[in-house]
């Protein structure tokens, strides 16, 4: 199947296609998203004042069913806002910031 983007050759807006969802997530809102640049690697921040890291199976378009494919981490005491993989490293460091301190 994999995730494939359709060009439309009408002129004017068109309805978005939704590619890839999923049922349950953060508790809140997400606030920001993030791609590694190997595109193996999805980052979401949330003002449930989480990050999720989660495996990408690019073939199949959805993150990995294996236990450990997704990690939440608890850093933040505010919503996180903007979360960054590097790409000077090849996306081993993720960035995140957002209201509050984080531990």
């Amino acid at each position: 199947m994999g995730c494939q983007v359709h060009q439309h050759q009408q002129q004017g807006p068109q309805p978005a296609t939704v590619l890839f969802k999923r049922a349950r997530h953060h508790k809140g809102s997400i606030y920001c998203l993030s791609w590694s640049p190997d595109g193996s690697l999805l980052a979401t921040g949330s003002n449930d004042k989480t990050v999720r890291l989660m495996r990408f199976d690019r073939d199949a378009c959805a993150v990995g069913a294996d236990p450990g494919s997704e990690v939440e981490l608890t850093m933040h005491d505010g919503t996180v806002r903007d979360c960054l993989f590097s790409a000077h490293d090849g996306g081993r460091t993720l960035v995140t910031a957002g209201a509050g301190d984080c531990r």
